[in-house]
């Protein structure tokens, strides 16, 4: 019999079980028809939302406020024990779990009877070929094997995954209950299931995903943006190139847009709710595409254009209305007339050098001077318990209270608003810190609306969109950037393009996007440096500011604010740190700066004692005290390999004494040059290259 946590992880953390027992998929936080109340609600009492872990719960008003999991709801629908309640979701949602290595699934079949692919804990097993429900399943929409196998689905005889407590779960498909995969990339498949409809990743979820990209023609005159895979195909079958999101809430990923100029229109075909709608005209206004409308006769027979092809297959709908719909679309989307006159179209983005000088910036606008910038993207970095998320709210807390300065860096804002998204800690947590953090201060009235918080993050950027558009901000906190991002970090281009679509929300709103982000490992035993973030360096590289918050070396209640990049930053800012007092989850500059090489924690040995410096460290402390004293780096080189080689070390090279010496001697302390054909390094840099130095 499965378990809980089994359930929730075949069910979509719960939400199947309850769109099965309610007959219908609820929409989050919506009030509906107690389904435990015989007589027709005037006021409806029940609603279906997820908590902050994710899972799906219930919320019954007519009981005292009761909640429940979608266990609990069984249990009382058939008034049965906990027990007897996960074996009926098993039976009737028709899911299978075991405790047994998954590679029994195919150890009775005799051999090549599934195509077996594996990724990390997933196995995925794939019928040799379509069998007949199969195919009749496709067929009502139109779709023949031939465009299946062109778009790479496959029918699924099971799959499962082997959680990190080693429990195994199976999931099987059915003549009743079908299941199908949608092969992405390698190793990494979207998992369909009709009945009841579901979706999920194995592998991992692919960034920019865009279903039959491969299948569009090399030119045309339409490509339709379908609001699924199904939707895609069954287009496809009726002979108009398609393709699919990984959900009508999705963005374009960056580069699709290129790849369609090579078609006269693109069309959006969505579902005809309201979701559907609002998404369809989001993405028309964006990009000036057409919007395709499906017949209003369609509503008795579903909702989407795959439904609308099967109710003709059934002699219920004219083919004439897609036709009519289609040519509608075309006229919503007719070409841009170029003026005869020297006058041009206005594209958004895109400007002349005119428009440019005939600004009267003169540096880049600043959200908190000199640091962070109006608008774009930054990013927070630091090991853990650092204060990192309290850094950030203080920052939100200052922008909604429309205060004139952060830490004494003076605050320009426009809006007097932030939002403030947390993936780390729940809406209970963010409230016991807030208590403490505006502990005896007075919180004008607006600053309690200005400062938005968001705990749910699903399409996060269409929800940010929405919510900017209602109302703009200033300060965008995603605390934490790798809560959000699956895919694989040290990806330089799967990292921008997640980075990107935050960065287009930026720009679009005029507002800043902060990341808090997490250092890699023993960070703190090197200078702070953006090269210490976690992940690829197309990280840091699309970020235009990369802060690291760090703890003093010696006193546990200081901060180091480092300033590691920023393109249009004055060198002083990055050459020295910022310290900072903690103390009840509030930060304070005390006026005091640091040299960064200062902030390097010695690693600890096994009982937690520092390690003694090494023969390189004592070296290198050797070539600062000759520095200091003004010796040349060839004299210092050869001091260093005399006593090196008395040692049984090596020395060190020419490369690292340049570049430690170079930064840590301040400019004050360097001598003039001693005519030896040696030159000073100061000197050296602005007459001479590097190189050139010996």
């Amino acid at each position: 019999m499965l378990n809980r946590q089994q359930i929730l992880a075949l069910t979509e953390s719960g939400l199947d079980v309850f769109e099965r027992y309610l007959g219908f998929k609820p929409k989050p936080g919506l009030n509906f028809q107690n389904p435990f109340v015989d007589s027709k609600q005037e006021t409806p009492s029940f609603n279906v939302y997820q908590d902050r872990h994710g899972e799906w719960r219930y919320k019954d008003f007519a009981v005292d406020g009761d909640n429940g999991s979608c266990i609990d709801l069984v249990m009382r629908l058939h008034n049965c024990d906990a027990n007897e309640a996960m074996q009926r979701i098993g039976n009737d949602l028709n899911l299978v779990g075991e405790a047994e290595p998954s590679y029994i699934i195919h150890q009775h079949e005799p051999p090549g009877a599934y195509n077996v692919d594996k990724y990390a804990e997933h196995t995925v097993c794939s019928k040799p070929n379509f069998d007949s429900e199969d195919v009749a399943f496709w067929a009502q929409y139109g779709i023949p094997v031939e465009v299946l196998e062109k778009n790479g689905v496959a029918a699924v005889e099971s799959y499962c995954a082997t959680k990190r407590d080693g429990t195994t779960y199976t999931v099987r498909g059915s003549t009743e209950q079908p299941i199908f995969s949608y092969q992405a990339a390698a190793g990494q498949w979207k998992i369909y299931r009709p009945k009841p409809k579901s979706f999920c990743w194995v592998g991992g979820q692919p960034q920019g995903y865009v279903f039959g990209l491969n299948c569009l023609p090399t030119t045309g005159d339409l490509v339709i943006l379908a609001a699924g895979e199904k939707d895609a195909m069954c287009l496809q079958a009726h002979g108009y190139p398609a393709i699919s999101l990984s959900s009508e809430t999705a963005l374009p990923p960056d580069g699709l847009l290129e790849r369609l100029q090579r078609f006269s229109k693109v069309l959006v075909c969505y579902d005809t709710d309201k979701t559907g709608r609002e998404q369809s005209a989001k993405l028309s206004r964006a990009y000036g595409w057409g919007v395709l409308e499906l017949p209003a006769a369609l509503e008795p027979y579903g909702k989407d254009v795959s439904d609308f092809f099967r109710a003709v297959g059934q002699g219920r709908l004219q083919v004439d209305l897609f036709t009519q719909a289609l040519n509608s679309a075309r006229q919503l989307e007719a070409p841009l007339p170029i003026p005869a006159t020297t006058e041009y179209p206005t594209w958004s983005g895109v400007f002349s050098l005119g428009d440019l000088l005939g600004r009267s910036t003169v540096e880049v606008p600043k959200l908190v001077s000199p640091i962070f910038q109006r608008q774009g993207v930054a990013c927070l970095a630091g090991s853990s318990d650092t204060g990192k998320s309290s850094f950030l709210r203080q920052l939100s807390l200052a922008v909604a209270m429309n205060e004139e300065e952060f830490l004494g860096f003076k605050l320009h804002t426009i809006h007097q608003r932030a939002i403030y998204v947390s993936t780390e800690d729940g809406d209970e947590a963010v409230a016991a810190q807030l208590q403490i953090q505006l502990a005896g201060r007075n919180v004008p009235p607006a600053a309690k609306t200005n400062l938005r918080f968001v705990f749910d993050t699903p399409n996060l950027v269409a929800k940010l969109d929405a919510m900017l558009t209602n109302e703009p901000a200033d300060l965008v906190v995603v605390d934490a950037l790798g809560d959000l991002y699956q895919g694989n970090m040290n990806s330089s281009n799967e990292v921008r393009s997640f980075v990107n679509s935050y960065h287009h929300l930026a720009v679009k709103h005029d507002c800043l996007v902060l990341f808090m982000h997490h250092t890699g490992k023993r960070a703190e035993e090197r200078e702070p440096s953006k090269n210490n973030l976690l992940g690829s360096q197309g990280l840091e590289a699309k970020m235009r500011v990369v802060c690291e918050l760090r703890v003093d070396s010696h006193d546990p209640n200081v901060r180091h604010l480092c300033v590691l990049k920023g393109n249009y930053l004055p060198t002083d800012v990055k050459q020295r740190s910022y310290a900072l007092s903690f103390k009840d989850l509030c930060f304070q500059y005390t006026g005091e700066r640091a040299e960064l090489s200062t902030l390097v924690k010695r690693p600890e040995d096994g009982l937690g004692k520092p390690v003694l410096p090494s023969r390189r460290d004592e070296l290198l402390q050797k070539a600062r005290e000759l520095r200091e004293g003004g010796s040349t780096l060839v004299q210092i080189e050869k001091v260093l390999a005399s006593e090196a080689a008395s040692s049984g070390v090596s020395g060190l090279s020419k490369s690292t004494l340049h570049r430690e010496l170079k930064t840590i001697i301040p400019k004050s302390q360097r001598p003039a040059p001693i005519g030896d054909g040696t030159w000073d390094l100061t000197q050296a840099q602005q007459e001479r290259p590097m190189a050139a130095i010996a």
